[in-house]
């Protein structure tokens, strides 16, 4: 075999395995670097001087990443082994997610005559949502929609949550409050399975409100999600929310995120029929503050 044959298959082995790394395939990967290696050994034996010793230093490196690879692959495996391990054991007790513990209207702390300040926010609540409870004929002659969503976007601690609990409050419904952490799952699928448990638990209300708190977790945009887990997320929570918009008249839900980063939520969920009110839940004033420490001190 010619010199040149053998560095024309050494390059193609090293890129083959570089490209295999990238892809995480480290069998594979480990392969063509040990071919690549007895290609280096062989060049070694036909060159002198500098070549010589700057292959011998290639071969040790190369032999070094086979040994790295090797230890790789094996702590891969062992922990595979234990995660199925694991799976089997838990998969039969796993809950997808309790919300079952959904709040009754009559447990929930807040009205809104609660919430100091933000009359603003109060108003639009009250025409998108109270009005409709209160005057059901009077919406539905006119063919407005009941229920739906409502995104509640400010700074942390701005009282969304506590707007969100008055809502539920004021219109009579269950109030289930979803976390981040209710939902996402290490397992594959299940975080789209407890989406559909959420809903499928509200569904069986008349009049249930589901919020769900730091939704900008759940809905970033697909491009940046950096991951398949969350855009399988984001295409479920969509197809569910879509769902809402079906239901008869004599049932309602209402569906609230809550965020601190709506840049961040992917902008199909502000289309119509979806989060299509966008409220602003900005800072108390003066006034509200003076209320909140009232309240506090009382």
């Amino acid at each position: 075999m010619k010199k040149s044959d053998i560095k024309l298959k050494m390059d193609l082995e090293i890129a083959n395995a570089v490209m295999c790394l990238s892809r995480k395939q480290y069998d594979e990967a480990k392969k063509s670097m040990v071919v690549a290696l007895d290609m280096i050994n062989k060049m070694t034996q036909i060159a002198d001087g500098d070549e010589k010793r700057y292959l011998q230093a290639y071969s040790f490196n190369l032999e070094r990443e086979i040994k790295y690879l090797e230890d790789k692959i094996s702590a891969m495996a062992t922990q595979n082994k234990g995660e199925k391990q694991s799976r089997a054991t838990t998969v039969q007790n796993t809950v997808p997610v309790d919300v079952s513990l959904g709040i009754s209207p009559q447990y929930l702390q807040y009205t809104f005559s609660d919430v100091a300040g933000l009359d603003d926010v109060k108003q639009i609540v009250k025409d998108k949502v109270i009005n409709p409870y209160y005057y059901p004929g009077l919406y539905q002659m006119f063919k407005k929609k009941l229920g739906g969503g409502i995104l509640l976007y400010g700074l942390p601690g701005t009282g969304k949550t506590m707007v969100a609990q008055a809502i539920a409050k004021e219109t009579n419904a269950k109030f289930f409050e979803i976390k981040t952490s209710d939902v996402l799952s290490k397992w594959l699928g299940e975080s789209c399975r407890n989406v559909r448990e959420v809903f499928e638990q509200a569904n069986r209300c008349s009049n249930a409100v589901v919020f769900f708190d730091e939704i900008d977790a759940l809905t970033s945009e697909r491009d940046d999600a950096g991951n398949e887990a969350i855009s399988r997320v984001v295409c479920e929570l969509l197809a569910q929310m879509d769902g809402v918009k079906k239901k008869s008249p004599q049932q309602r839900l209402l569906v609230i995120g809550a965020t601190n980063r709506p840049w961040k939520i992917d902008s199909a969920f502000l289309r119509p029929g979806r989060f299509d009110e966008q409220i602003y839940v900005p800072l108390p004033d003066n006034e509200a503050r003076k209320t909140i420490s009232h309240n506090s001190i009382a």
